[in-house]
């Protein structure tokens, strides 16, 4: 949906959804190219471990009027493979062996929050993902209160240094199954978080992506997503992609967070795995984002796509990005690339009245099945995604018929930014429905 970073009160038709983006390691170059255009992404969400690599990104993303979010990979030093990354391990609270609650519940949590805002303030953040942990078990999980205790400390000390005007995302991180099965539980933890002063909750449920987006487990985070709104503050859905989107039209998301060209899937078992020593790379390999299928496509294969005359009469680009060079700009700046062509995707949806928005996400989808048939016999690996969308189709077509649309959530607003641009008293979200 449309893609502005300072939002003002709008009328129900015309909500946008908020979009931030996570750059990963090596493409904070092309999100500052692509923002130093003048890009409209909500914010990037950088990594204390970069502080003097991304300046250049933060102060683009300044520059545009996008926040700039700071995510403290605190939930991934919970694991012993997810603590054992080398990018885990440059961070400024860099751990020898995995945390534990009992760890964090007392002087060590004191310590990792006041270090913790002095990264905010050394990165200039306009707001900070609390330090949360995966919930294997819900409101039964050792690390529940610790999370609580620590978003408290954060809120508190960020008012004692002067930083009142930093807002606080609350990440919530549960196995999809409890969204599914266990509905009083997570009332009870919406309960809980409702008293917690955070300014909008960012939900991330193992496993996700579109290969786990069958008709029960659409239907889990449409209710899921539905009963977190009685906590009163935007929802963004992290690890976004197609059911990110998804979710925004059917109205329970406020919000989507992706990385570049990836990055639209979560799967807790890959922190649990240590990293293999024996394999270096910097990056994962080039793929290009085809939005009209709603896939990507391997770098050697969007050669031979877009090489086609009727395939690139029908998926190759012609936006701002790739309008001079052609296929080979497509390829070459495949990030660059993904970042307009998303945007584009999402502004074109916002155009849509809320109301019509669930059919219009599902002709999107049918449309990227119906395409995918005779483009896999140019990049036979698209036929994995066409296998994956059709089920994604048949799940929003369920849950339409189970008339499953939400009453649609807040847009995600910085309204502590507005407060000092006008004389009024801040605005809170809640106060927009």
């Amino acid at each position: 949906m449309a893609i502005e970073p300072r939002l003002r009160v709008l009328p129900p038709e015309a909500r946008p959804v908020g979009w931030y983006v996570s750059p990963g390691w090596n493409d904070h170059s092309v999100l500052t190219y692509f923002l130093g255009e003048g890009g409209n992404v909500t914010g990037v969400v950088v990594s204390p471990a970069m502080s003097e690599r991304q300046k250049a990104l933060r102060q683009a993303a300044r520059t545009q009027g996008a926040q700039v979010v700071l995510d403290p990979h605190v939930m991934e030093q919970a694991f012993r493979g997810g603590n054992a990354r080398g990018s885990i391990q440059r961070l400024p609270w860099a751990r020898t062996s995995p945390a534990t609650p009992s760890e964090l519940a007392g002087h060590n949590g004191a310590e990792l929050i006041q270090m913790l805002v002095s990264a905010i303030a050394e990165a200039g953040a306009d707001a900070v993902i609390s330090p949360t942990h995966y919930l294997s078990k819900g409101i039964r999980d050792p690390w529940w209160p610790v999370d609580l205790v620590l978003a408290l400390r954060l809120r508190r000390e960020l008012d004692r240094q002067g930083f009142r005007d930093v807002r606080i995302f609350h990440r919530l991180a549960v196995p999809a199954a409890l969204l599914r099965d266990d509905p009083s539980q997570l009332s009870n933890m919406a309960a809980r978080i409702r008293r917690l002063p955070i300014d909008a909750l960012w939900l991330r449920t193992h496993p996700s992506g579109v290969a786990h987006s069958g008709p029960f487990v659409f239907k889990g985070l449409l209710q899921g997503c539905s009963a977190l709104h009685a906590i009163g503050v935007p929802l963004v859905f992290e690890r976004g992609g197609p059911v990110g989107v998804a979710l925004t039209a059917f109205g329970v998301a406020g919000g989507i967070e992706s990385a570049i060209c990836g990055g639209e899937s979560f799967d807790v078992n890959a922190l649990r795995q240590l990293p293999d020593p024996s394999v270096e790379g910097f990056g994962p390999p080039i793929r290009v984002f085809v939005p009209e299928l709603m896939s990507y496509v391997p770098k050697d294969e969007a050669y031979a796509l877009l090489g086609n005359r009727l395939m690139n009469a029908r998926y190759g680009c012609r936006g701002r990005c790739c309008a001079k060079s052609g296929p080979e700009g497509s390829v070459r700046d495949s990030r660059r690339h993904f970042l307009y062509r998303f945007s584009d995707q999402l502004e074109k949806l916002s155009h849509v009245p809320e109301h019509r928005r669930p059919q219009a996400i599902i002709s999107e989808v049918n449309g990227a099945v119906r395409g995918l048939v005779q483009a896999r016999t140019v990049a036979p690996s698209l036929g994995g995604s066409q296998e994956r969308l059709t089920v994604l189709g048949h799940s929003l077509d369920a849950a339409l018929a189970a008339r499953m649309v939400g009453h649609y959530s807040l847009p995600d607003f910085d309204y502590r930014r507005q407060a000092r641009r006008t004389r009024e008293g801040a605005l809170r979200p809640h106060a927009l429905g």
